[in-house]
């Protein structure tokens, strides 16, 4: 339950407005997430109490959910600028096709 709510938050509420802090490049916050990850981990990994333990997972998975999320939107826009650049050139290629089945054909 923990770490569902948690990934959830990250992905809601924080995640948007990184992004839209860092809206033309992304490489700071995925650099600031890592080491949040690498604090984060380190802290619960030597935690002597359970409210540390939590807090430092807290903080891995709130950085994991960014992260996730800044590689979604790269992959996405990325994804759409390829197809439609596919698709232009697919019908491209079937127009210049036909022009020559016809130049052919008589």
């Amino acid at each position: 339950m923990f770490a569902g709510a948690t990934y959830a938050l990250s992905q809601a509420a924080a995640a948007k407005p990184l992004m839209a802090f860092f809206e033309k490049n992304h490489t700071p916050l995925l650099c600031s997430c890592l080491l949040a990850l690498a604090c984060g981990r380190t802290v619960a990994a030597l935690a002597l109490s359970l409210p540390g333990m939590f807090a430092g997972t807290f903080v891995v998975i709130m950085s994991l959910g960014v992260i996730n999320t800044v590689l979604s939107a790269a992959v996405r826009k990325s994804y759409m600028f390829d197809m439609f650049f596919f698709f232009f050139f697919f019908f491209f290629e079937i127009q210049a096709d036909v022009l020559v089945r016809l130049f052919y054909a008589v």
